[in-house]
């Protein structure tokens, strides 16, 4: 099933859902945009295992690219329809996350969900 809508009021309006939603859209058409250098964008910015188990690959990386990666990797998607799945249902039901907790740590919270 794929779900339409929820039936849970926002009690107000989800910023900090929308601010995740543009975010994650703009990263996914500079993503687009890289053309055939879509791979190598992937490898720097997303969460890619060998880049933290195999040394030789390590090496290319500081600790900084390393660190940052565990935080952009939550914005990159494989393809326009993992995008508008990701998104139709972060529509749908964060804004019931954003009104169950409070905005002002709404984005914390959601990228430490996204790194444990």
């Amino acid at each position: 099933m794929i779900p339409l809508r929820d039936d849970i009021p926002a009690r107000s309006t989800p910023v900090v859902n929308h601010l995740l939603i543009a975010v994650n859209v703009a990263v996914f058409l500079v993503q687009a945009a890289q053309g055939p250098h879509a791979d190598r964008f992937v490898y720097v910015y997303g969460l890619v295992p060998a880049r933290y188990f195999v040394p030789q690959i390590a090496e290319y990386f500081s600790t900084g690219q390393q660190l940052f990666a565990m935080l952009s990797f939550m914005f990159l998607h494989g393809g326009l329809w993992h995008l508008l799945g990701n998104m139709w249902s972060l529509y749908i039901f964060g804004d019931n996350v954003e009104s169950a907790k409070s905005s002002a740590g709404g984005v914390g919270r959601r990228c430490a969900g996204g790194i444990g």
